[in-house]
């Protein structure tokens, strides 16, 4: 699509620089799009209005906001939806495409907010600036880990007994049969899912998590004693269906720590699994109930199922201490999950570098906003170079 109108509309605020975006743009069928655009809209988190508008068969305008764009450490505030919107304007609407944030996306974000330098009052260049800043840093934090980030534990018991899992299952689907699965809760990488606080059934599991897995973390990671929290933990369900969603592409999350336990035996489906960009092999699919522990940072993708229905339980958690590992061994709480899944007969020797590479080729192909106009002349075929080298982002 050819972008032909991009406008900001600017309000002086104190310490901070609100703007709201409006672009028209065209496409094939500009109907379809703006369907698909409205539904990715209407559920995410951090808009306060927007308007998608069919000006021709082949026009949509659209209008977002607020953006609310600010100084220092809270400049990457509004980043997710700020992304996510770019995102959402390059998708594609066959097959019910999950938009994606990638370095297209934050390439045109930064080049975007460089031109509104030039268009607004000095009193505003410093909060344009710092977010300019935040979208740098967070893309030079998609870099891989160090040794010690890069390490994953699963755990040798389990976690979850299997009735625990069945019910939590079980209880999920009775409350989304009445109020419907999330689809756009996580606004950069949206899972279908639905968060264990929103489901009264599911109250027990926090406490369970709180005393079994917390410390577990702290002690593999070497964190503080007690400075492990919860930020958020939800169901999540994939299904190989047409119209569903079989996996999750490659990312990583917004938080220092996440985990992941199966809620279900891994006959019920085909395929699935955490694929982990950095190791190798790097694709885990654990017992029902057992956990896998990782850094958020840790580059990793749901892989798609091709059979059944896949469930698990997720969690994103934050620490009050300065993480500072140091080289020790494995003890006899966990082990890596290359050793327990050997044990356990299940290793799985096979990667999905060619998905990846595939993924790549199709994000440099399709998945930007074909900004032209707004990025320098030949800035995306050097990017698409840097794509094909091994360059990610989230």
């Amino acid at each position: 699509m050819d972008l032909v109108e991009c406008e900001n509309k600017r309000q002086k605020t104190t310490n901070s620089f609100t703007i709201q975006i409006n672009v028209s743009f065209r496409c094939t069928s500009a109907t379809a799009k703006a369907h698909h655009l409205r539904t990715l809209l209407q559920d995410a988190d951090g808009l306060a209005h927007f308007s998608v508008d069919v000006i021709s068969n082949n026009i949509v305008k659209v209008s977002i906001g607020d953006f609310q764009l600010q100084c220092g450490d809270l400049a990457s505030e509004c980043l997710p939806s700020f992304l996510w919107c770019f995102a959402c304007i390059s998708s594609e609407i066959e097959d019910n495409a999950i938009p994606e944030v990638t370095f297209d996306e934050t390439d045109a974000a930064i080049h975007y907010l460089t031109n509104l330098l030039s268009r607004t009052e000095q009193q505003n260049h410093q909060a344009i600036q710092d977010t300019i800043l935040s979208i740098t840093s967070m893309v030079q934090e998609s870099q891989p880990l160090s040794e010690e980030y890069s390490k994953v534990y699963i755990s040798k018991n389990n976690i979850l007994t299997q009735t625990e899992c069945n019910n939590i299952v079980r209880d999920t689907e009775i409350f989304a049969s009445k109020s419907g699965w999330g689809k756009t809760r996580h606004v950069a990488y949206p899972t279908t899912d639905l968060s264990v606080d929103n489901v009264p059934a599911l109250q027990w599991v926090t406490a369970k998590i709180k005393q079994l897995l917390l410390p577990r973390f702290e002690q593999l990671f070497q964190l503080k004693t007690n400075c492990m929290y919860i930020d958020d933990m939800f169901v999540a369900k994939y299904e190989y269906k047409e119209g569903k969603q079989a996996g999750l592409n490659e990312h990583e999350d917004g938080s220092p720590w996440s985990f992941v336990i199966p809620l279900n035996e891994c006959i019920e489906f085909d395929g699935g699994g955490t694929q982990f960009v950095y190791l190798e092999p790097g694709l885990f699919r654990p017992k029902q109930g057992k956990c896998v522990m990782f850094s958020g940072k840790n580059r990793h993708s749901g892989v798609p199922i091709t059979r059944g229905v896949r469930y698990i339980l997720a969690g994103f958690l934050g620490d009050n201490s300065n993480y500072a590992p140091d080289d020790f061994e494995e003890d006899d709480v966990s082990t890596l999950i290359a050793e327990e899944e050997a044990e356990a007969g299940e290793a799985i020797g096979d990667n999905i570098d060619n998905n990846n590479k595939a993924e790549q080729q199709e994000l440099a192909e399709g998945a930007t906003m074909d900004l032209e106009m707004l990025l320098p002349k030949g800035y995306l075929e050097a990017r698409e170079l840097e794509l094909t080298q091994g360059g990610t982002c989230t």
